[in-house]
């Protein structure tokens, strides 16, 4: 996929119960109203998972997506029930109103683990477990546009991006909005002889332009996303641009013994970029991350 163009959506999944999303909606018009909308919603619930003496690998490497311009969706994901999207709505109208909207949920909910006498369990146990995500060498070297990249190595992580993007060319009015929120309650994970490592390094995103958008996790029951809201408007209209956030997190605990966390960004990773750069890596367990950025512009 080196130096492809266009709209660019690829998923690659190893594992069981992984989810995966690309979502595009654009509408143009002349004169009047141009409304786009994407919802996007990650949920997990009543889950049990037991995992022993393996190793998780999710990476993107070499030469991938060097060079790739446009719209670019990538979700790699190794492991059990993670859940990935990237998520682009554009409204565009010469004269009249244009309304761009993109909503993002990502849930995770259930009771104390190990719970058996309760009607909702979920829990997560890891012993001796290798969980690795890695953008390295030359990924997405020079790539451009609207890029949204989500890596996870593990168990029931959570990565979305969203753009939304509206203009209007006179008489009107032009809205964007891309709200996110995160909810992790009652989770309980227990690690014994785990390894997570979470790396950005070598070249990636050496000089890349546009909205860039990187999720990298290792572990279990992250949650990551990267939101923005883009309003363009003539003169004679008013913009607005708005990127409400929620993150809860309540009644979590853990465990932890003779495991090692890691993250890490080196190298020349994303030296040169420009635009809109958000990134997020996470490793271990119960991370929430969220970059957003809301604009509004009236020419």
């Amino acid at each position: 996929m080196r130096g492809a163009s266009g709209n660019i959506n690829s998923n690659i999944a190893s594992g069981v119960f992984n989810q995966q999303h690309n979502g595009l909606a654009i509408v143009s018009g002349k004169d009047g109203m141009a409304d786009a909308s994407s919802a996007n919603s990650q949920m997990s619930s009543m889950y049990s998972l037991e995992n022993y003496y393996m190793t998780n690998n999710a990476g993107l490497s070499g030469y991938a997506l060097s060079g790739a311009t446009g719209n670019v969706g990538a979700n790699i994901a190794s492991g059990m029930g993670n859940q990935q999207s990237n998520n682009l709505s554009v409204a565009s109208v010469k004269k009249g109103s244009a309304n761009a909207a993109i909503g993002s949920l990502q849930g995770l909910t259930g009771a104390p683990a190990p719970a058996p006498e309760t009607s909702n369990p979920q829990y997560v146990i890891s012993t001796d477990l290798d969980n690795n995500a890695s953008i390295s060498g030359n990924a997405l070297t020079g790539a451009s546009g609207n890029v949204g990249v989500n890596i996870a190595s593990g168990d029931i992580n959570q990565q979305a991006n969203n753009t939304a993007i509206s203009r209007s060319g006179g008489g009107s009015m032009a809205t964007a909005v891309a709200a996110a929120g995160q909810q992790m309650t009652y989770l309980d994970p227990t690690d014994t002889g785990v390894q997570d490592s979470a790396t950005i390094n070598g070249h990636a995103g050496q000089g890349a332009s546009g909205n860039i958008a990187l999720n990298v996790a290792a572990g279990a029951e992250n949650q990551q996303q990267n939101g923005l809201a883009m309003a363009v408007a003539s003169n004679a209209a008013m913009g607005t641009a708005t990127a409400p956030v929620e993150q809860v997190a309540d009644f979590n605990g853990g465990n932890s013994a003779c495991s090692d966390y890691n993250s890490t960004v080196s190298g020349y990773t994303l030296t040169g970029a420009t635009g809109n750069i958000s990134l997020n890596v996470a490793s271990g367990n119960g991370n929430q991350q969220t970059n957003t950025l809301a604009i509004a512009s009236s020419q």
